[in-house]
């Protein structure tokens, strides 16, 4: 725990608005982030899904009468989709008709039938072949998650420069800020010590505002003059015992 018993006043308060703000900058990034890697997430798995879904519509005549050469054109569309790795193919006998690799990669030897999950560095699924809605095959899907993390990388770095930004021009605003509180109260200090020091109970502090801080001015300079007048009355009447004794 920091020990602020002998911190100056400007300094607490500036602490004080830099550890809310900050706090609530953190929070908010945290929101963002987890928001973003959420919906990124749910938006490739639905574009896969959608298109396994397509592909897999496309091949069901292909895989009747057992053409290969059709369903490796239709697995090879998704060359336009740059972060797929691997699709495969399978027959209701789990034997590898088609597949399609640009980085070469070997099709598993079985793969489960409902299948939608991230692992690791990738994005496994997999799409039913449907013929008079009996499953006749498979479609599997290997997608690659490096530009997801590149994403959320960028996006992690963006939000800490906005953070310290924000955090930065918080720390220049509430420098100034404080002044509305320290200011009459360093005022305060300094018309205390002046009355402290020449024992000039004469002396006022300035008031100038009407808030709590102003009352504590209030309230100190009703003290002086009580102190003035209980002097005052102490002076008279040391005087006149005085006067008496010459007598």
């Amino acid at each position: 725990m920091l020990n602020t018993q002998y911190l100056p006043i400007r300094s607490k308060l500036i602490m004080i608005i830099m550890t809310a703000t900050v706090s609530a900058i953190f929070l908010l990034c945290t929101v963002f982030i987890t928001y973003e890697y959420v919906t990124y997430r749910d938006r490739l798995s639905e574009e896969f899904s959608t298109t396994a879904q397509i592909i897999a519509d496309r091949s069901t005549a292909a895989l009747i009468f057992d053409d290969k050469t059709q369903i490796e054109e239709n697995i090879g569309s998704l060359r336009l989709h740059k972060m797929v790795q691997l699709a495969c193919v399978y027959n209701e006998s789990h034997e590898l008709l088609a597949r399609y690799s640009p980085v070469k990669l070997t099709c598993p030897l079985k793969v489960n039938r409902y299948l939608n999950d991230f692992e690791d560095d990738y994005f496994h699924m997999t799409q039913p072949i449907l013929i008079d809605h009996i499953e006749e095959g498979k479609l599997y899907i290997r997608v690659s998650l490096a530009q997801m993390h590149s994403h959320f990388t960028t996006y992690l770095l963006a939000s800490l420069a906005f953070a310290f930004l924000a955090a930065a021009v918080v720390y220049l605003l509430s420098s100034l800020l404080q002044r509305l509180i320290s200011s009459p109260l360093l005022m305060l200090k300094y018309s205390v010590d002046q009355i402290s020091r020449q024992k000039d109970y004469s002396l006022r502090a300035i008031k100038d505002s009407n808030d709590e801080v102003g009352d504590l001015v209030d309230a100190v300079n009703n003290m002086v003059t009580t102190i003035e007048s209980q002097n005052r009355t102490i002076t008279q009447y040391a005087e006149r015992l005085e006067d008496q004794v010459a007598y």
